[in-house]
């Protein structure tokens, strides 16, 4: 993998796409390691980075993306 993704290295933004990518994985029903793996793969980072970027996510209170379908549901 390339650079360690790391909350000084990386704008919070691209970190919080990080975050919402592997929620959205997991919210899909990939499994807690397949999800990890992929989004390491996408992103190039390292398992330790995207830990560190769950960390965050979690005590931050980052918000879950919503998604279209979800959306959709509400409107009936």
């Amino acid at each position: 993998m390339r650079n360690s993704l790391t909350r000084d290295s990386y704008p919070k933004q691209k970190r919080q796409e990080v975050f919402q990518a592997l929620v959205v994985l997991q919210d899909d029903g990939m499994s807690w390691k397949d999800s990890r793996y992929a989004i390491c793969k996408r992103f190039s980072i390292t398992s330790a980075a995207l830990l560190d970027i769950e960390r965050e996510g979690i005590n931050d209170d980052w918000p879950p993306p919503v998604s279209y379908t979800h959306l959709r549901a509400h409107e009936t």
